[in-house]
């Protein structure tokens, strides 16, 4: 069996990115060590890594039906509809990646990598979205109540067997202040649904939020990952990190890798 005192480079650093647009979460994934590849769902992703030797798959909606009414339920009646032709090939995005990823858990393709990219839990929630409202039906309304449980579900069990991967895992993911109804609190949560705003980070070893500063010389990059009263999720098991770390890439040249940003501390982090 296993034990503590073995040897930690065989356990992998599993990290979920998060912070406001325009932070760097995308591009620190370049600064991590080994073959990577990853599934972006953020049309800005493939930009924010170009250049870099980083295998990918690009999943983002074409055509969507942007035009959206109230429809009010009437007793009696289901909101569910046969979904067209139509509407369950314009809104394929989430098929084509679920298709995708389960023939590379079937046929060991994860296994050539060391490091996995998901950018970002955001936007494939909106993907998976657009998927459940095609399969009932309903494009052309606004998503209920049991639809949000539904993409809990899909993005809880999609974290779960990225984190079940003995890869590096980098996950990136928006956050946005919001007031709780009940105590009136501002907290700095992550836009994922309910409950999944706790247990999603309980699955990652890291969990870093990510921020910025305009200085006399250009954009600092900061991570934080101690817990503050409106950040309840971050944590990190990485030793010695400072509580803000700086991860400016300053020389953005094939010695980013391992040497600078995030990658420069998982170099340190010798157990």
């Amino acid at each position: 069996m296993p034990n503590a005192k073995d040897d930690m480079e065989s356990i992998p650093h599993r990290f979920l990115a998060v912070g406001p647009i325009g932070t760097g979460k995308s591009t620190q994934a370049i600064t991590l060590p080994g073959k990577k590849f990853a599934y972006f769902f953020d049309p800005s992703g493939p930009r924010a890594v170009k250049g870099y030797d980083i295998d990918y798959e690009e999943f983002t909606p074409t055509k969507l039906n942007v035009t959206v009414t109230a429809r009010p339920k009437k007793e009696n009646e289901s909101l569910d509809m046969p979904p067209t032709p139509t509407q369950r090939i314009t809104a394929f995005a989430y098929a084509k990646w679920e298709e995708h990823f389960m023939r590379s858990l079937d046929d060991g393709f994860f296994d050539q990598y060391d490091t996995i990219i998901f950018d970002s839990i955001t936007t494939f929630a909106d993907i998976g979205m657009d998927d459940v409202l095609a399969r009932a039906g309903r494009t052309q309304y606004p998503p209920e109540i049991g639809d949000y449980n539904v993409i809990k579900l899909q993005l809880s069990r999609t974290l779960r067997v990225l984190c079940a991967l003995n890869k590096t895992l980098w996950v990136t993911g928006h956050t946005m202040f919001r007031q709780q109804q009940d105590t009136h609190k501002l907290l700095n949560e992550i836009l994922i649904t309910g409950d999944l705003q706790t247990r999603g980070p309980l699955l990652f070893s890291s969990v870093f939020l990510f921020d910025y500063e305009v200085t006399a010389t250009g954009k600092k990059f900061y991570i934080q990952s101690v817990i503050d009263k409106f950040n309840l999720n971050l944590k990190s098991d990485i030793r010695n990190i400072k509580p803000k770390e700086e991860v400016t890439v300053t020389d953005w040249n094939e010695s980013v890798i391992g040497k600078q940003g995030i990658g420069r501390l998982i170099a340190k982090d010798v157990r």
